[in-house]
């Protein structure tokens, strides 16, 4: 019996952007403004620490979730697109950079909720790793969205693994995460990540099958040395 891992794995994707939302309603009011006053930033943290430390332990576990869908994604991408896989590499590394920059993000605004809660956290120390946090979520992740989704699309519109509406909504996307309405296009690429993680754990796996077995036949038909 097989384990149905071609069917289950693409759910990881799915799964860390539930979790991705529940640690970010637990982090709350820390993500309030941009640029909070430095009493601000520690009135935010002293009023919750356990919550938003619980809260960015679920975010970093959605994260090696995410990075397991990204690994998923490429694997029926350059299955898809063949020849080299340029497109699929370039998918994956985008999806490792948003992925790492999630896990520097929630991992400052962790580690500063963990001096919240032994001791007075310090104003400028506070700000220092809320400004990180929030420099990681308006930054580096949405870039790396944009990587990811934008090789996806071309992969797509080449091989028509993913419907043209969800290819079209693919470029729309990568274009927002690089362009002045970044962060809210962000949002929008972890609806895209649910969304294409569900397709792929629902859709027909028949062409990706296929294609493993034509390999697996032209293997056994090398002669040994």
């Amino acid at each position: 019996m097989k384990f149905p891992s071609r069917r289950a794995a693409p759910l990881t994707g799915a799964a860390s952007i539930v979790l991705h939302f529940v640690g970010f309603a637990l982090i709350g009011q820390v993500g309030e403004t941009a640029s909070p006053s430095p009493d601000r930033v520690v009135d935010l943290l002293e009023g919750g620490p356990v919550q938003i430390l619980i809260g960015a332990y679920i975010s970093l576990v959605s994260v090696a979730l995410l990075v397991w869908f990204t690994a998923t994604l490429r694997s029926r991408l350059v299955v898809a697109e063949g020849g080299t896989g340029q497109f699929s590499a370039a998918a994956l590394a985008g999806g490792v950079v948003a992925g790492a920059s999630l896990a520097i993000g929630f991992a400052a605004i962790g580690q500063a909720a963990l001096r919240a809660e032994d001791e007075a956290i310090d104003p400028q120390i506070a700000t220092v790793l809320y400004d990180l946090y929030r420099a990681m979520l308006s930054g580096p992740v949405p870039i790396g969205f944009a990587v990811l989704i934008g090789a996806t699309a071309v992969v797509s519109f080449r091989s028509e693994l993913f419907p043209s509406w969800l290819a079209w909504a693919s470029v729309v996307i990568a274009i927002g995460c690089v362009s002045p309405l970044l962060f809210i296009f962000a949002l929008a690429a972890l609806v895209w990540v649910f969304v294409v993680s569900i397709w792929l754990a629902v859709g027909d796996p028949a062409p990706l099958d296929a294609v493993i077995q034509d390999g697996q036949r032209s293997d056994e038909d090398i002669p040994d040395s």
